[in-house]
């Protein structure tokens, strides 16, 4: 019994990898509205009984830049990932993640994430996005640049509900109103500028994401007159 006991115990000491702070891995801060970059790190520990390596870090957008030199990891011996992050100007809440990829138990992914809040400046006013009217589609879809696949009018066509554009459509945090690229007679948003690169290479994958989510892009169309969020076939 006491051999199994022991056994049992060497196993699971080997399959404890890194233990983080936060537990949650996330990290929340609110900063002074004059800030732009802000420096923070997520801390760890191997609590395994076999060395670890760092495989990747990968951040979601060009924005965050990681500062790790030391990739190996010992048995007991902590680390840390030091990051900085250039916050957009008319961003009141930023959201960002950072994919960590290690060789325990073959691979394991960790998703760091972090909410800086940050409250507006004296005498400026939080740019929102404007909100799209109850429409009928086919209407909508007829207004459409005659470059538009037809891919992109089957998607919509056979859609009868969709929500206007909240989020971006790669990394699906709150979208930014100066980084958007137009396609198509629509108004195509995303968080940031690495984001904006991707859509305006390829509009159409962004706005078949968006589909997959049930969001559509702003239709330029009459755009300062709506005052809703659903699109609906009537």
């Amino acid at each position: 019994m006491k051999f199994i006991f022991i056994f049992y115990f060497l196993i699971i000491s080997n399959l404890l990898g890194l233990d983080w702070i936060p537990k949650d891995l996330h990290l929340e801060t609110t900063v002074i509205a004059e800030t732009i970059e802000y420096e923070s790190k997520f801390i760890f520990k191997n609590s395994s009984n076999r060395i670890v390596n760092i495989v990747k870090i990968k951040p979601s957008c060009g924005c965050t830049i990681i500062d790790q030199k030391k990739k190996i990891f010992k048995p007991g011996e902590s680390g840390e990932i030091n990051f900085k992050v250039s916050i957009p100007e008319n961003s009141t809440k930023f959201y960002k993640v950072i994919q960590v990829d290690t060789d325990e138990s073959d691979k394991v992914e960790y998703n760091l994430s972090f909410t800086i809040n940050r409250p507006l400046k004296p005498g400026q006013k939080k740019i929102t996005l404007k909100k799209v009217k109850v429409v009928d589609l086919n209407k909508l879809l007829s207004k459409l640049g005659k470059d538009t696949p037809p891919i992109i009018r089957k998607i919509f066509q056979n859609s009868k509900n969709f929500k206007i554009q909240v989020s971006c459509p790669y990394l699906r945090t709150p979208i930014i109103n100066q980084y958007y690229h137009d396609a198509y007679g629509l108004r195509i948003y995303t968080c940031c500028k690495p984001c904006l690169s991707k859509v305006i290479n390829n509009p159409n994958e962004a706005i078949i994401k968006l589909a997959q989510v049930g969001q559509f892009p702003v239709a330029l169309e009459g755009i300062s007159e709506i005052n809703e969020t659903e699109l609906k076939n009537k």
